[in-house]
């Protein structure tokens, strides 16, 4: 992951470390994450309060979606001197995509006169 330089604003930072297929159907998998809410004040306190309202709404928000599931969050100084919040996120993603119709499709000679 990143260092950031200076932060203009909240950051989110999104790291994959792992995809499992176990006990889903084909063409699903669940993606294993790490969310990193950080706060752009370098000022810790004034920071806390703002990021602490922040990753609440946050958690609030994946919990009311099906295919996503959180199983811990807390703080971390890991983007000293910034402060943010580190979440353990899953989500369930499809592998399979509908097949796309050819926009120009070849005439079948059985169908033709």
């Amino acid at each position: 992951l990143v260092t950031p330089g200076e932060l203009a604003r909240p950051t989110v930072y999104c790291e994959y470390h792992s995809l499992d297929r176990r006990d889903l159907p084909p063409g699903f998998v669940t993606c294993h994450m790490r969310l990193i809410v950080v706060d752009d004040r370098k000022d810790v306190s004034k920071a806390e309060d703002e990021i602490d309202a922040h990753v609440l709404e946050l958690i609030i928000a994946l919990t009311l979606d099906e295919q996503i599931t959180w199983t811990g969050a807390r703080k971390t100084a890991e983007f000293a001197p910034y402060l943010g919040w580190e979440l353990d996120v899953d989500v369930l993603a499809g592998l399979t995509h509908p097949p796309t119709p050819d926009p120009d499709p070849e005439p079948d000679p059985d169908t033709e006169e």
